[in-house]
């Protein structure tokens, strides 16, 4: 013990009792940072993966209304083909109903000309069986 009293003054005691108190409060401040800094990552991990399912969910709702947006624009792209189509059917048809409109304006003034016709015929014959007064 003398030995230590000799060559350890109250200095040198303080100091290394200061670096050992300065080391050991470190190494439990770290031990518990450490401690916090696993439990973050875990929770941190764990936000993660929810946030990662909730984002697929997400996706495949998205995708869904893709599907659902890309089948509407096949039916649009269907109904003006078929409004062309209509279109050209219209167009057919009225140009069929004028045909038929100048067939039947034609057979009209060919029945009143035969009308005339068989008017005068008629008119001949009734003038044929008049009997002659003498």
């Amino acid at each position: 013990m003398a030995w230590l009293t000799e060559n350890w003054n109250v200095q040198t005691v303080i100091a290394v009792g200061a670096v050992g108190f300065t080391a050991l409060s470190t190494f439990f401040t770290l031990g518990n940072q450490v401690e916090r800094l696993n439990e973050w990552r875990v929770g941190h991990d764990a936000y993660h993966k929810d946030r990662a399912a909730e984002l697929a969910t997400l996706e495949g709702r998205t995708e869904e209304r893709f599907r659902t947006v890309e089948n509407g624009l096949r039916k649009i792209d269907e109904l003006g083909f078929r409004v062309a189509r209509g279109e050209e059917s219209n167009n057919s048809t009225k140009e069929a109903i004028r045909a038929l409109e100048t067939t039947v304006n034609s057979q009209g003034s060919d029945i009143r000309v035969i009308r005339e016709i068989l008017e005068r015929m008629d008119g001949k014959r009734s003038e044929l069986r008049r009997p002659t007064q003498p």
